[in-house]
């Protein structure tokens, strides 16, 4: 059954990831690394489970009278500064914790990113539509209600694509029910036109999962997700980072993306590595993920050569 493997995974992923905190890092990969401090930074959190940081310090939601009827939350914010830095949209995988994700966040606050980071649960997953698509319709409306974040980057880990896969579904059904114009812009037209890139790290593919009895309650969703997912109706350039050693985002799914991807004219990017576990690259090979997160940042134009070189990003067991 469908529901019963997708609890095997779950599971399997937890194992994994727990595992992560008892992996050694040799004292050679400490050498250059530095932790960045987030003085100056602040803290927002519009709903449970968003976490904004940014230097604005003036940053709040707008207040809107009740409407009767209306259950969509609004989440349009304001800011002192009206002009936004680039902001990079954080999926991270089932079970991690903040200083997990803070390692990331550091690196692009770093090159002065405004950072959203956006969490899962392992019950949301199992029960996408009490879960996952309340979580992905809700980040849907924040990027539409906040176009002053005209340049966006997503960062997705493990079922961080599945998430994402869940939020173009979102834009796509939002532009139906709004009965748009063919010349009106859609909200997914919105929104696809400001992501400049895409990020994806032991992206685990539902799609090889198999139909089961519980087909009509979760798997009708993870399909239609994965399905949107790899016809990456929003086309911009992406970077994939895998292993061939992870059993859950696979060598083979994350190759067979590449492959569908540059056939519809995507500029993408690969790294793959001989031996890591799922979601730990950065762990296990702090310097050549960053060298390559910020290689891509570099060729679509969000970040300068001459920035990177300033890079210290602190390698520690976690």
């Amino acid at each position: 059954m469908v529901l019963l493997r997708t609890s095997w995974l779950l599971q399997h992923s937890a194992k994994q990831l727990l595992n992560i905190s008892k992996v050694q890092i040799s004292p050679g990969n400490e050498t250059k690394l530095q932790p960045f401090l987030f003085r100056g930074m602040h803290v927002f959190r519009p709903i449970a489970g968003f976490e904004l940081t940014t230097k604005d310090e003036g940053v709040s939601l707008v207040k809107k009278e009740k409407q009767e009827g209306v259950k969509d939350k609004d989440l349009r914010l304001s800011f002192k500064k009206e002009s936004r830095p680039p902001l990079v949209v954080l999926l991270p995988w089932l079970m991690s914790k903040p200083k997990h994700i803070k390692k990331f966040s550091s690196y692009y606050l770093s090159h002065n990113f405004d950072v959203l980071s956006v969490r899962t649960t392992p019950g949301q997953i199992l029960w996408p539509t009490k879960g996952s698509q309340i979580v992905a319709a809700d980040l849907a409306t924040f990027l539409v209600h906040n176009p002053q974040y005209d340049q966006l980057i997503i960062h997705g880990f493990s079922v961080g694509a599945y998430v994402w896969g869940e939020v173009m579904a979102r834009l796509i059904d939002l532009g139906h029910s709004n009965n748009a114009a063919e010349s009106s812009v859609t909200p997914y037209d919105d929104v696809g036109a400001r992501v400049r890139g895409c990020i994806w790290d032991s992206a685990c593919d539902f799609m090889e999962l198999p139909r089961g009895v519980f087909y009509e309650r979760a798997t009708q969703h993870y399909i239609r997700s994965s399905q949107i997912f790899h016809s990456a109706p929003m086309r911009c350039p992406s970077l994939l980072l895998f292993s061939k050693s992870d059993p859950i985002g696979t060598a083979k799914a994350n190759l067979g993306l590449y492959k569908e991807w540059t056939g519809f004219g995507m500029k993408v990017y690969t790294k793959c590595w001989e031996k890591s576990a799922h979601v730990a690259h950065y762990l296990n090979h702090p310097h050549e993920y960053i060298a390559e997160v910020t290689k891509f940042l570099e060729a679509i134009g969000l970040i300068s050569g001459l920035k990177k070189d300033s890079i210290r990003v602190k390698v520690s067991n976690v």
